[in-house]
């Protein structure tokens, strides 16, 4: 019977059966040593953080993800979800490599996937009111192994519907019809006074005639 005494540290133990080779010993110690002193500390350390409240203008919001201690990692896969309740909805994922430059991924939402050295930046368009919610980051180290995974905590996103558009074609309707009905107004308040002015003028060469003319230009002048 094989029986295991285990030390401290359980990467290391000694085999009691003595027809144990050393060959053996030494690869199960090898990998137990790999295991408990480079992978798992990777796996624990691995950190990811994003901001707590983010407000999306017009209709654009932009999500920071950051991650730590994530290795020398070559590949990475961000994935965003959006939580309603108890239940999870993919918004947009990719795959990326470190030196990836920005690209625009097409799903539920339009996202656009800008990655860096310790973070990657979505930036979700067309948002409206009912996109307001929870959402959250999970980022994978998918190459070269071991494979790591963790999530944040969330961001609550808040959208407020942009006001619409004023109808342009009905505004110019409305000040070409009121320039119209001013341009009208004036040609008239013009000749009522120009009429004035006309009948004024006629009255007073009037006065200056003698007296009959005189008469007769005032009664022409009151009809």
């Amino acid at each position: 019977e094989r029986s295991y005494l285990f030390q401290k540290d359980p990467a290391q133990f000694v085999s009691r059966d003595e027809g144990s080779s050393g060959w053996n010993l030494f690869l199960l110690h090898f990998f137990n040593v790999l295991i408990y002193h480079h992978a798992l500390p990777l796996i624990t350390a691995m950190e990811v953080t994003q901001p707590a409240m983010v407000l999306a203008n017009r209709g654009v919001a932009s999500l920071v993800c950051e991650y730590k201690h994530i290795g020398n990692a070559e590949e990475i896969r961000v994935t965003l979800f959006k939580q309603t309740d108890e239940q999870y909805t993919e918004i947009c994922a990719s795959t990326y490599t470190i030196e990836s430059e920005l690209f625009n991924v097409e799903e539920v939402i339009q996202c656009q996937v800008s990655p860096s050295q310790n973070n990657v930046t979505l930036t979700l368009m067309g948002l409206q009111a009912t996109d307001a919610g929870l959402y959250i980051c999970k980022m994978e180290r998918l190459y070269p192994p071991p494979y790591i995974m963790n999530k944040g905590n969330g961001t609550q996103l808040f959208v407020i519907d942009p006001e619409p558009c004023p109808d342009t074609d009905l505004y110019l309707w409305i000040l070409g019809a009121s320039g119209s009905g001013l341009f009208i107004y004036s040609i008239l308040i013009t000749a009522f006074v120009l009429s004035k002015v006309v009948k004024g003028t006629d009255h007073y060469r009037c006065l200056t005639q003698y007296q009959p003319s005189y008469v007769l230009c005032f009664n022409q002048s009151l009809t």
